[in-house]
């Protein structure tokens, strides 16, 4: 069986090219990519960007392209039919397959392993949270049901009944302010 290696295509794709058929080239390189024992491991649109320089190619003259990136593991003996099948697709303008570093990938597989770990905690610590605060109601409510049914059972007011006005008159105090002449006399 042949080596497994880590390899990044670049493909550029007419401009022409509608979603519905990118869609299909996209999917057509990861099944022959599965088929030939290897894994793609992430695909990157970029989507429509303006080219470096003008290609020619079929009698047109292209200035922009829609860009994809493939990060895939690849036996190195299907290497050479994947560039094949992407050579004779009309639609690709451009592609490049390179080998990607082993140590850096190897660092990036470390950092996502790390970031997975940080979010599976992450997780975990929000559940228990969760949790925590669902018990932390539950006994709230235990304690107020509990108090209410403690509580003295509050005397039963009378409603006010309203008082007869009485037939008598009120006497009002009347106070009369003194005035100067009074005050010499």
């Amino acid at each position: 069986m042949a080596r497994e290696r880590d390899y990044e295509l670049g493909l550029v794709l007419s401009p022409d090219t509608n979603e519905e058929d990118a869609r299909a080239i996209i999917d057509r390189i990861t099944q022959q990519v599965t088929t030939q024992d290897g894994a793609v491991i992430r695909v990157s649109a970029w989507g429509r960007r303006r080219l470096a320089y003008p290609i020619a190619m079929a009698n047109k003259h292209y200035r922009e392209g829609i860009y994809f990136f493939f990060d895939m593991q690849l036996p190195t003996t299907a290497v050479a039919e994947l560039d094949q099948s992407l050579r004779v697709n009309e639609t690709i303008i451009r592609y490049l397959i390179k080998a990607r570093d082993a140590q850096a990938v190897a660092e990036e597989r470390v950092k996502a392993a790390e970031d997975e770990v940080r979010q599976r905690e992450l997780a975990a610590q929000q559940a228990a949270e969760a949790e925590a605060n669902a018990e932390r109601l539950k006994a709230e409510q235990a304690a107020a049901e509990q108090a209410a049914a403690e509580a003295p059972a509050a005397p039963e007011v009378a409603p006010e009944v309203a008082q007869p006005a009485s037939e008598e008159p009120v006497e009002e105090e009347t106070v009369e302010a003194a005035t100067p002449a009074d005050t010499e006399a």
